[in-house]
């Protein structure tokens, strides 16, 4: 379709013509014309369109972009969540398979541009200093010593060591220091930059650390590494230590890196620390990191990425098998990228402590248990002494617990949160087999999200779905939970214990949706007050429930105001049932006085026993 073409057409003619274009397979004319469109109410939904179209183009890259955008314009998108997981897919297969000739063309520009050309199939480096043109060089370690600020290196297909062995053979590592440099390989299935073992001195027992450091100095340039991939060889049982890049001052780059630990997963893909540089650290900037479309496979040894003391963007990134951790005064942005955890042993996915911490428009999921040789727990997102977070229009998916959170403050917003639970034969509040609850205890059960002690949290717009329990809140916690959405939680929506006085306000909990039988699929209720919880719980809606909604137990005292109780149909026989399995897990013991407990069924009930339950039972 012409340009001319495109400008007498309206809008609604150029949607029809980019809808047919796109049933008839006919991807690039579709492009064009959802380009076409002018900004609408269905922006979101036309970026998706066209990430599609990306796809089938084989065009994985452009695609993750389209459906960025579509996420940032329509909050809490399932289908765009699950179409960008494909691309990322598409575009780890893609640097794993396809040549230069394959990419887009902005190589042949930066070889032309550069002023070394590494190529390990050289015979002999070419040229010498003050010749015409750029030198070629067989070895990236000499390249990057006689590079000055701001020089281009170009990298020919090739296997080059991270610390090879000089004429005298002595290793000699790579390393960026005092300067900034740019490395640009052909690409990502060419270009490898391989971490072997460090042969160990005589006698000697410790590790060897096997790393490229970088240490750049203020320039208007960056250090920039594109389109290579990092390979670790390291055998665990060699004793060395392998980081595949380590940033202790400057601003870097790093785009379009595969980072593979897949054969050798003790290895940790980056880590950014100041104090690396020792005594001089004062004398350099402070580590500045923008990652960006690069895929961290299988990097377990202690985390992909380790960020302490620095600023980190990672962008549209993919990490199979591998999680961030963030430390000391650390400020760090995650935006449009995926975590899929994998494998048996326990993970925790995002851990932060004592920094500030974004995460938005994030993917992180595990796998079914089922597929394991044994049920293993997992985290999604750890926040711990005196973090500041916010997680917005995030989707977690199969993590066994979503979000932790103790001692921090955190702001939680427009996220979906779905099937943080365990998986049993049989479903249902009779047959979890719970442990007797102990102070501090969830029961053994996952939780959606999980707020303690006196911070500031606010959880508002979120979507929970199927999880053992929704948001859990104790250690005197005083959480505003607000516009939530709980659907068919298997155990309950809410659980507060511990002198927690959480503000709930405006919430929806719906028991059952299609399921004809709740007990079949999840037999929880909305919400569990038990141990001296306290606070507000007003204007919420409880929907669809055969179990009594809203329990409290008698040393619980919070204000019931305004709820809402629609399609509430008790099954006696079950809630006596429930009725006695809570008794038998709350034991005196370790609950005392919490051994009976008000049922809140429907508004009238609610008003009849609001100053019983606010006050406590007339003596």
């Amino acid at each position: 379709m012409s340009v001319s073409v495109e400008a007498s057409l309206s809008s609604d003619q150029l949607r029809l013509a980019a809808e047919r274009d796109f049933a008839t397979s006919n991807y690039e004319a579709a492009l064009q014309a959802y380009r076409s469109l002018p900004s609408s109410s269905d922006c979101a939904a036309d970026q998706l369109q066209m990430a599609k179209c990306c796809k089938y183009l084989a065009r994985p890259r452009e695609a993750v972009e389209h459906c960025n955008r579509a996420l940032k314009d329509r909050v809490k998108w399932k289908e765009a969540f699950l179409l960008r997981s494909s691309l990322f897919q598409a575009l780890h297969q893609q640097y794993l398979s396809s040549g230069e000739e394959e990419l887009d063309p902005d190589r042949s520009q930066w070889r032309r541009e550069a002023q070394f050309v590494v190529n390990a199939a050289l015979e002999a480096d070419q040229n010498e200093p003050g010749t015409e043109g750029p030198w070629h060089l067989r070895r990236l370690d000499r390249a990057l010593s006689l590079a000055k600020d701001g020089d281009v290196i170009f990298v020919e297909p090739g296997s080059y060591e991270a610390s090879a062995l000089d004429e005298e053979g002595v290793a000699s590592p790579c390393f960026i220091h005092g300067k900034n440099v740019s490395i640009i390989g052909s690409s990502q299935r060419d270009c490898v930059i391989e971490y072997k073992e460090i042969l160990q001195e005589r006698n000697s027992t410790a590790k060897k650390l096997n790393t490229f450091l970088i240490c750049a100095t203020e320039s208007n340039k960056p250090t920039l590494i594109k389109n290579i991939t990092f390979r670790n060889l390291n055998l665990e049982s060699n004793g060395t230590n392998t980081k595949f890049l380590g940033v202790a001052a400057g601003h870097v780059l790093i785009e379009s890196c595969l980072f593979d630990g897949l054969e050798c997963n003790e290895v940790d893909a980056i880590f950014s620390n100041q104090k690396i540089c020792g005594n001089l650290a004062k004398n350099y900037p402070p580590p500045n990191l923008e990652i960006r479309l690069c895929i961290f496979d299988h990097c377990q040894s202690y985390a992909a990425i380790t960020v302490t003391g620095a600023t980190v963007l990672i962008d549209s990134c993919l990490f199979l098998g591998s999680n961030l951790v963030v430390n000391d005064r650390s400020e760090v942005q995650v935006v449009n990228s995926e975590f899929a955890q994998t494998g048996n042993r326990p993970e925790q996915t995002i851990r932060a402590s004592k920094s500030k911490l974004l995460i938005s428009g994030t993917y992180i999921h595990g796998i079914q248990r089922t597929l394991t040789a044994f049920s293993r727990k997992s985290l999604g997102i750890s926040l711990t002494l005196n973090c500041e977070a916010r997680i917005e229009n995030c989707f977690l998916y199969l993590c066994s617990n979503g979000i932790a959170c103790q001692e921090s403050n955190l702001v939680c917003q427009n996220n979906l949160i779905f099937h943080c639970a365990k998986r049993f034969s049989e479903i249902g509040l009779s047959s979890l087999g719970l442990e007797p609850a102990q102070i501090n205890s969830t029961l053994g059960l996952y939780s959606a999200i999980s707020l303690t002690s006196r911070s500031k949290y606010q959880v508002s717009d979120n979507h929970f779905k199927k999880c053992d329990i929704g948001v859990y809140i104790g250690n005197e916690a005083m959480p505003t939970l607000k516009s939530n959405h709980f659907e068919s939680s298997l155990f309950t929506g809410m659980f507060v214990q511990g002198r927690s006085k959480p503000n709930i306000l405006g919430n929806t909990f719906v028991g059952t949706t299609h399921e004809p039988v709740q007990s079949q699929d999840c037999g929880g209720i909305g919400i569990l007050l038990i141990m001296e919880a306290a606070g507000l719980i007003g204007k919420n809606s409880f929907q669809n429930y055969d179990l009594s909604p809203l329990m409290v137990f008698r040393t619980c005292h919070p204000m019931l105001k305004g709820n809402q109780f629609d399609n509430i149909n008790l099954d006696r026989e079950k809630q006596a049932q429930t009725e006695e399995k809570m008794k038998l897990l709350f034991q005196p013991e370790s609950l005392k006085n919490d051994t009976y407990f008000y049922i809140v069924e429907s508004e009238l009930g609610e008003r009849e026993l609001y100053e019983e339950i606010l006050n406590g039972p007339k003596t």
